[in-house]
């Protein structure tokens, strides 16, 4: 794939943010409960390869790859009105395994029906920006893991982008080795939240399959009541009460208290107390 001379140009320096916006990403990292599980030290800028190199330009640019764990091809989308450098990312993106779909505007990005793992979102475009097309997905609760683009990148910009979810933020132009890690990353972090949602969906199954009984004692159990307590709240008596928390267990999965109770605030049938060094807590059985 031809690159032109321009696309080459504008990619051929590599920024490197101040300390300001260094702790500013981190404090927006930190606060947004969806990046937590990733380094603290950000690895987006710095290096000699940048976007929009093609291969003759740097014969000896080698890009690697971490695996991911998937039957089909991940699918990227490219969002941005800069026609050079989406075909600069689609080639970057295939080079590794990836596929990749490129949309001129946030507007034909949302009329399209096709899933992505992964969006790559220019900030400023023609029609909506960056930061209302994640509001839109925001809204429609099925955005994954997004990665703000932008060549005027300010911090106030980043952290509404990172506090409102996005996955992370980078700024034009960005070196290509550090731009696969973060892609990685992102996909990582999507196959992590489908496996999640897929094991709720399960729970809400067999939670479905308890009789009225024993969904009511699964709220108290989960509330802190004991046995007898229970028993006396839903006039059942304490042995019938015992039995059926029993039978709660087995229904869910549950192999001890502390997992119980962790699955029912996962169901949202009470609401989670702040995490506390208890021996709950430390029972190596209990999913966090």
């Amino acid at each position: 794939m031809a690159c032109t001379t321009d696309a080459i140009t504008r990619a051929a320096a590599v920024k490197t943010p101040s300390a300001s916006q260094a702790a500013i990403r981190h404090q927006a990292l930190y606060e947004n409960p969806a990046t937590r599980h990733r380094p603290a030290r950000s690895p987006l800028f710095g290096g000699s390869a940048s976007i929009g190199a093609c291969p003759r330009d740097a014969p000896n640019q080698r890009v690697t790859i971490m695996p991911v764990d998937t039957a089909d091809q991940p699918s990227i989308a490219i969002i941005d009105d800069d026609d050079d450098l989406r075909e600069s990312l689609a080639w970057l993106l295939q080079s590794v395994g990836l596929g990749s779909q490129g949309y001129t505007s946030g507007d034909a990005f949302l009329a399209s029906s096709r899933h992505h793992e992964v969006l790559l979102l220019d900030v400023r475009m023609p029609g909506l920006s960056g930061l209302q097309v994640q509001q839109r997905l925001a809204e429609r609760d099925r955005c994954p893991p997004l990665i703000m683009m932008t060549g005027h990148g300010d911090v106030p910009m980043a952290v509404a982008a990172l506090k409102a979810g996005a996955f992370d933020f980078i700024e034009k132009p960005f070196n290509q080795q550090q731009l696969i890690d973060v892609i990685q990353q992102a996909l990582a972090y999507h196959q992590r939240q489908q496996r999640a949602q897929a094991d709720l969906e399960a729970l809400r199954q067999r939670y479905a399959g308890l009789r009225a009984n024993e969904q009511a004692i699964l709220v108290e159990v989960a509330r802190g009541l004991t046995s007898r307590e229970i028993a006396e709240t839903l006039t059942l008596s304490a042995k019938t009460v015992e039995v059926y928390r029993q039978r709660i267990m087995k229904t869910l999965g549950a192999d001890s208290l502390a997992h119980l109770v962790r699955l029912a605030v996962a169901l949202g049938l009470v609401t989670a107390l702040p995490r506390q060094d208890s021996d709950a807590d430390r029972d190596t059985g209990a999913p966090s």
